[in-house]
């Protein structure tokens, strides 16, 4: 594990105390995670790296109990999540951003249905939802065809970059063709993120 410590002492919002789970196929059990204790201060970034199958991505389900720990206790922002009913977790989720592996995308939904769907799935009227994130991306689109950055505060954002017109081959008769010229996002990390990952 990295972790770039802040320069004030901040207070916890995610703790992890003697975490362990144990996943079984009915004839032997897998220990996936033993005895993990960590605590990410506010303002931190917090990495978790290692070898395929080592329970990276179990440990993070493990904080929003998307996987329930065999024991231990995970707490967010001093709430101790394994004492909740589920409605009450699931409220606490919609607090707690999560980014995932896979894109977890449904097939049968557009990019804008895609992410609506957090928005109906709380309450929101798929008219409302629509409106909202409409609203966004127009405002997103509108900074970048402009060519202007979009800052995510003090960590880097995104700009457009030109491509020129250039010749390439279609992949698949592997005659010539010109790639129009073009413009595309790029995400630039800014200074207080290489900070915090340097340190």
């Amino acid at each position: 594990m990295f972790r770039a410590e802040t320069r004030n002492l901040m207070k916890p919002v995610i703790r992890l105390e003697h975490i362990e789970k144990v996943f079984t196929d009915g004839k032997e059990d897998f220990e996936a995670l033993r005895d993990v204790s960590l605590e990410v201060n506010e303002g931190d970034i917090f990495g978790i790296i290692g070898l395929s199958g080592a329970g990276k991505s179990t440990l993070v389900r493990c904080l929003n109990l998307l996987e329930r720990p065999t024991s231990g206790k995970v707490y967010v922002n001093d709430k101790d999540m394994m004492t909740l009913s589920e409605p009450e977790i699931r409220r606490c989720r919609q607090k707690i951003g999560m980014v995932f592996q896979h894109f977890n995308l449904l097939m049968q939904r557009t990019v804008l249905g895609n992410v609506c769907f957090p928005l109906e799935i709380v309450g929101m009227s798929k008219k409302d939802a629509e409106k909202a994130v409409s609203a966004t991306f127009d405002t997103i689109t509108e900074v970048l065809c402009a060519g202007d950055k979009v800052q995510l505060v003090g960590f880097g954002g995104f700009e457009t970059k030109a491509r020129e017109a250039r010749m390439g081959r279609n992949p698949k008769t592997k005659e010539p063709i010109e790639i129009p010229a073009t413009t595309v996002p790029v995400f630039k990390p800014g200074k207080a993120l290489k900070d915090q990952i340097s340190k």
